[in-house]
């Protein structure tokens, strides 16, 4: 079965917002014409809007002066009651100065799934100037073949006829042509057939529909390929007639290239370029519905080489080769219809699709095992691993891709038990750890009625200047029953069981109830960052239960930052916003956490307002080990510089990394080169050195 290309870009996220572009109001008509919204250019509010500061909710007809002969010799309200395309109406509006402006208006109806008209989508530009051209300067043409010269996107004009008229140097570099074989010629005649016939195709769209378009192209660079957003739009004269077309492009190529560089992070494995636990979990799930659909199996092997910690070298460049040599190995054995992925440092396994009733699990198991104890260490011969293979089978045990796979993990487990090395299918004597899970499903609930959480505070420090400037707050869980469970046990079950809600209200409480303790112990201010769910977002009350803890803490709502994960984001993406933006309204600060780990971290970063953004600590333990993680790591933080948004580098472990997050203008720090995560009372002690100091 063919897989799908999980690392193929979503390029909407990269499609910038037409009202940037060159003055372009964008406006949303209701079904009676009334204005529901305005988008501003980039760098505008909508006071500034050129009709004037109130339009919202005012009727969009209202005010404006009637065109004495429309193109199509109908009234301007028959035209927008017809319900059709609006394109290129010239309107005159009196402004609060008194002057009588020009407005250009196109539009685009609307309707729903069922057909029902719902209203336009209009787009408004101010021409007043370009309809005063008598009163230019008469070093106007100058000024404008400098500015389209030196602009840092594409710029080409043509006739009517698809002749070039003017292009900017940096549209000579896409053609790959000078502009003197460009003037007066058409892309037919002297750029490639492909480049060509795209270029045509597109105008030709232009020019009969006389509407701008967006498209994408992409050109050979000396560097690589580069590829452009370019908006397409047609040009008039004074008289409103078409005399040609025009184009802007975009350079997306930078943002692409680190897009894709997380892209791949977020789904291969930086050492094997195998794929890693969440592609394999999303390959397992194909394999199972295929085995379904063909009555077919599928399998998964999951194999431990947990044994190699104890013996492996400590040069981690070795150990990686070693690890490459297993994959590359691994992959040559197996079918290439099969996925071998690795889910964790020790950890690899063989998603296995398409298997008949005949194919023996335990055979491809035993081929897997003798494969990786033929690895010997070159200076004695040992092995190198004494692997343990836990195996699964859907639709035999399951035809969850999650849960084949934790079966899988648990029978290798179990095989790990039965010896230094071996095979075991799953089998329900495994089921050990699933019942622990329903002990833990059953006693969390109650957990923060019966105060058997805490938190422990991480702190953030200024890299500049190590001053601790915030705190972490990270629940922790000991059960009278269980004893103490770790978070990388109990939240996970929390989210699925719905118990994080009142576990996350519990949170939000008392740690604004210590941030008080906090700020009244230190010099400066400590903002305490908080940690939500996707089901505590969503959840009805959740903005009511922050203004809740505030209150009750009579803390500042500046000193409470919210950090969200693109998976909490994803989960609903319209209540997140809504939510997000009351928050920020309210004053707390939000933080994008993990930045990186999943593949819409750059559409997030245009969809919602972050104050901060915080680097997954997967880049921070590799940018000093590998060229890649640290172009990565700068790349991601100059984006956010350039967004405005400050950068948090979290699991800082060693010298070097704090020493190479300054060097690349890192704003802030956390992880236990600074200090583990401590009670409160700890975290206090940490601040007393600093309130010696600002004593003194």
């Amino acid at each position: 079965m063919e897989q799908p290309n999980l690392l193929q870009i979503d390029e909407r996220s990269h499609h910038t917002d037409l009202t940037s572009i060159a003055g372009l109001w964008g406006i949303e008509l209701d079904a009676e014409l009334w204005v529901k919204s305005l988008t501003p250019p980039q760098g505008l509010e909508p006071n500034d809007c050129p009709c004037g500061p109130d339009l919202i909710g005012e009727n969009f007809l209202d005010g404006f002066i009637k065109p004495t002969s429309p193109s199509n010799g109908s009234t301007l309200e028959e035209q927008f009651s017809s319900r059709a395309q609006i394109q290129h109406i010239t309107l005159a509006k009196k402004c609060e100065s008194g002057l009588v402006s020009t407005f250009l208006i196109n539009g685009i109806p609307k309707f729903s799934n069922n057909g029902t008209f719902t209203g336009y989508s209009c787009s408004l530009l101010d021409v007043t100037t370009v309809a005063s051209r008598a009163e230019e300067p008469p070093y106007y043409e100058a000024m404008l073949s400098t500015f389209i010269n030196n602009v840092p996107s594409t710029v080409v004009i043509k006739d009517v006829e698809g002749r070039f008229i003017a292009v900017n140097p940096l549209a000579e570099r896409n053609y790959g042509v000078p502009r003197g074989r460009l003037i007066g010629r058409c892309a037919s005649d002297v750029l490639p057939g492909d480049v060509a016939r795209q270029s045509c195709r597109e105008d030709s769209s232009v020019l009969e529909t006389e509407a701008m378009r967006e498209v994408e192209e992409s050109y050979d660079w000396p560097d690589g390929v580069h590829t452009f957003h370019t908006f397409k739009f047609p040009i008039f004269d004074s008289d409103q007639c078409l005399i040609g077309s025009g184009a802007i492009g975009i350079d997306l190529t930078p943002s692409k290239r680190i897009e894709q560089g997380l892209l791949y992070r977020a789904y291969y494995d930086s050492v094997t370029g195998l794929p890693n636990n969440q592609l394999a979990h999303d390959r397992l799930s194909q394999a199972i519905a295929a085995a379904k659909r063909f009555d077919k199996k599928a399998g998964v092997l999951v194999i431990d080489l947990n044994y190699f910690r104890e013996t492996r070298n400590a040069d981690s460049q070795n150990n990686d080769e070693i690890y490459l040599k297993i994959a590359r190995a691994l992959k040559r054995i197996h079918r290439e219809i099969d996925t071998v992925a690795r889910l964790d440092e020790t950890t690899f396994c063989v998603v296995l699709s398409n298997l008949s009733p005949t194919d023996s699990l335990q055979a491809i198991a035993d081929k897997t095992l003798d494969l990786i104890r033929s690895h010997k260490n070159r200076e004695n011969g040992t092995e190198l691993f004494r692997p343990a293979i836990g195996m699964a089978l859907s639709p035999d045990d399951s035809c969850n891709a999650s849960d084949l796979m934790q079966q899988a993990r648990l029978a290798s487990k179990k095989a790990r038990k039965h010896g230094q090395y071996g095979i075991c299918r799953y089998d329900r004597e495994t089921l050990g750890a699933l019942v622990r899970r329903r002990e833990i499903e059953a006693t969390l609930f109650h957990a923060a009625g019966r105060d058997e959480l805490e938190l422990a505070y991480q702190p953030i420090t200024e890299a500049a200047t190590g001053n601790i400037i915030g705190a972490e707050a990270l629940v922790r869980w000991t059960s009278p029953e269980l004893g103490r469970i770790g978070p990388d046990e109990f939240i996970p079950i929390a989210e699925k069981t719905g118990a994080i809600v009142d576990i996350g209200r519990w949170v939000l409480h008392r740690a604004c109830t210590d941030a008080v303790k906090i700020n009244a112990c230190s010099s400066r201010s400590i903002v305490t960052s908080v940690n939500v769910s996707a089901r505590q977002l969503t959840n009805a009350d959740f903005v009511d239960t922050v203004k809740a803890a505030l209150h009750e803490a009579a803390l500042s709502p500046s000193l409470l930052k919210i950090e969200l994960t693109e998976t909490t984001l994803a989960d609903d993406e319209p209540v997140a916003k809504a939510v997000i933006d009351e928050l920020r309204t309210l004053g707390v600060k939000i933080v994008l956490d993990d930045f990186g780990t999943g593949y819409s971290a750059l559409l997030y970063l245009q969809k919602y307002s972050f104050n901060q953004l915080k680097i997954d600590r997967a880049f921070v333990d590799e940018m000093d080990k590998h060229k890649d993680g640290f172009l990565l790591t700068e790349g991601i933080i100059r984006m956010a510089h350039s967004l405005r948004l400050e950068v948090v580098a979290e699991g800082v472990e060693t010298t070097a990394q704090r020493n190479i997050l300054i060097d690349l203008g890192c704003d802030f720090l956390q992880g236990y080169l600074i200090s583990k995560p401590v009670p409160v009372h700890g975290f206090l002690q940490l601040l007393r050195p600093e309130k010696v100091v600002s004593a003194a």
